[in-house]
């Protein structure tokens, strides 16, 4: 796709390039380029991986729009150092042979200064092995899975997202607490976040003496359950605890209501948004894991809503809402721009120590924070319960906030992530520093 002149990549025009088949899962790259940049400077360029086909299509694109919004923010003031932004976005469907050949790409073709994006955690950790060895800065957006901050960890790769430890945390301790459930059920979506979250539900399980009764694993892209909640409901426990995500968390919650198991039962889940709840819809039910929601009430997360409504409203439905993956594009690029611009320099040395340890306003009750040893963004993770569709006026009814915890309180310390696999983060020296 030509770059255009002027202007950048709308939400009408991309829906275009998608509904007119150019976007394949392996297709070519979108450029989102700056209106113009300071004389006989370039821009920053930034390659930006997201599945914007299969799948997770729909939460790719809140990503890359949120992450858009940040770039428009920064280059509306001049951009940064004086040097306006330009993403290059690449589709890679929840393949992580794909992920590595479009972050090789957009590193060795395309020489963008920084990677961010990527949703899935196969996919994550695949693009963060690429960037350590490439040692480009890579701040990825999703991949809850406790790995890639843990036993996958690299000095170049930040993550802005809850892991699964403080999501199943925050979680489990409310069901724990407030169901008082004596034995739960897991079905397992087969891959590194699935198993991820099942062990860090577990974990917190284990510490109120819930048992697990059970777990079945199935492969991602399953459209029948019939088989496992049957199995389920022979079994009956107290909980049935989902650890999937989009439309097999839908499918999968869709089957459980047509099963009449939720007379019998409860269910939750380490993690849900927007997407899955609105797919789901009359059979929406369960406790959920949250990292962001649009009815956060925080200034700056209302100040956030806002801005996107303004941005991308116009363009959909009536009742939409921005998501979490919205939330999760737009502070990673604000972040990773303002560290570039505390830095005074794009130098990835001079940016990984700009962020390392830095305190920030994540938008929600407490302050978030790059924790130096890990990389990881420690921050409030939300509980919430799904309503039923009969009470929802907007996307914003979709869940109910019950209650949240800091990141002081959801995280592993040290001592535990020590326990959990981490590894330590290479030495700068490594990576070129």
């Amino acid at each position: 796709m030509a770059k255009k002149k002027s202007g950048s990549l709308s939400r009408r025009e991309f829906v275009k390039v998608l509904g007119g088949g150019v976007i394949a899962a392996a297709g070519p790259t979108i450029f989102v380029p700056s209106r113009a940049w300071a004389q006989g400077t370039g821009p920053i360029r930034i390659g930006n991986i997201e599945p914007l086909s299969g799948p997770y299509a729909d939460s790719g694109l809140d990503e890359m729009e949120g992450a858009q919004l940040a770039n428009e923010d920064w280059n509306a003031k001049g951009g940064v150092l004086g040097r306006k932004i330009e993403m290059i976005t690449e589709d890679a469907p929840s393949n992580p042979g794909i992920g590595v050949q479009k972050a090789k790409k957009l590193v060795e073709r395309d020489q963008v200064d920084f990677l961010t994006g990527t949703l899935t955690s196969s996919v994550t950790v695949a693009v963060s092995d690429v960037a350590a060895t490439a040692k480009v800065l890579f701040m990825a957006f999703g991949s809850h899975a406790d790995d890639t901050t843990g036993s996958r960890s690299h000095r170049t790769t930040f993550r802005t997202t809850n892991q699964n430890y403080a999501l199943s945390t925050a979680t489990a301790t409310w069901v724990a607490k407030n169901w008082k459930p004596k034995q739960v059920y897991h079905l397992t979506a087969d891959y590194v976040w699935g198993h991820s979250a099942r062990a860090s539900m577990n974990r917190i399980f284990e510490r109120f003496g819930v048992k697990e009764a059970g777990n079945d694993l199935f492969p991602l892209g399953t459209s029948d359950f019939s088989s496992y909640l049957i199995k389920v409901r022979g079994v009956k426990p107290d909980v049935l605890v989902v650890n999937a995500y989009g439309a097999d968390q839908i499918n999968c919650v869709k089957q459980f209501k047509e099963f009449g198991l939720g007379s019998n039962m409860q269910l939750c889940g380490p993690l849900s948004g927007t997407p899955m709840m609105k797919g789901i819809g009359t059979a929406a039910t369960g406790v959920w894991g949250l990292s962001w929601h649009s009815t956060v009430d925080t200034p700056g997360s209302k100040k956030l809503r806002d801005a996107l409504m303004k941005r991308y409203a116009s363009s959909k439905k009536p009742e939409w809402r921005p998501s979490y993956r919205h939330y999760l594009g737009y502070v990673t690029h604000q972040q990773l721009l303002e560290a570039i611009a505390r830095a005074k320099s794009t130098n990835k040395c001079a940016v990984i120590k700009a962020l390392e340890g830095h305190k920030f306003d994540g938008l929600k009750w407490t302050q978030s924070q790059w924790r130096a040893w890990d990389h990881q963004n420690v921050q409030d993770v939300i509980v919430a319960k799904a309503k039923r569709d009969a009470s929802w006026k907007s996307e914003d009814d979709y869940f109910e906030i019950l209650g949240h915890l800091s990141g002081a309180e959801a995280y592993p310390d040290e001592a535990m992530w020590k326990q959990m696999g981490g590894r330590p983060l290479e030495p700068m020296s490594e990576i070129g520093c």
